[in-house]
């Protein structure tokens, strides 16, 4: 069994909840604190809440749902390229929709447009992806336009 998580930023604090793996090994359901006095509504609970995508980053550090990730492809001598993107859950698979590109050298095809798909799928490693942010504490990365 994967960890099937979630997380929100509630107050300026991430809570996380789902199924999480303990330090034992084993698997435990954990659920966020509620605030009896104001309880935050179902519909902002569902739109606010980002999945973890079973992947890790670069430096180790969980993929979500709602990061802004930095993809590198440097190690084929052939075709180089850097994009920067949000993580995606859409048709049933995360991907990266794309905020701008870095860099795109050597291919035969025209670079991706911003708000394009590039699904997980066609990642071979995701030692490839760096998370340098989030959309809720990095608003302004989902600005940046270098197309």
């Amino acid at each position: 069994m994967r960890e099937i998580k979630f997380r929100i930023l509630l107050n300026e604090k991430w809570w996380y909840w789902g199924f999480l793996r303990l330090p034992s090994g084993k698997f435990c359901f954990a659920g966020i604190p509620n605030n009896h006095k104001n309880p935050l509504p179902v519909e902002e609970l569902r739109n606010k809440s980002q999945q973890f995508i079973g992947l890790l980053d670069h430096d180790g550090k969980e993929i979500y749902e709602g990061d802004i990730a930095k993809v590198t492809n440097l190690k084929c001598q052939l075709q180089k390229a850097i994009l920067v993107g949000r993580v995606i859950f859409d048709l049933a698979s995360f991907g990266l929709e794309i905020i701008y590109v870095e860099q795109w050298e050597k291919y035969n095809i025209k670079p991706p447009e911003k708000l394009d798909i590039l699904w997980f799928l066609n990642i071979s490693d995701s030692k490839d992806i760096k998370v340098i942010g989030n959309i809720y504490e990095n608003p302004e990365l989902l600005m940046r336009n270098h197309l």
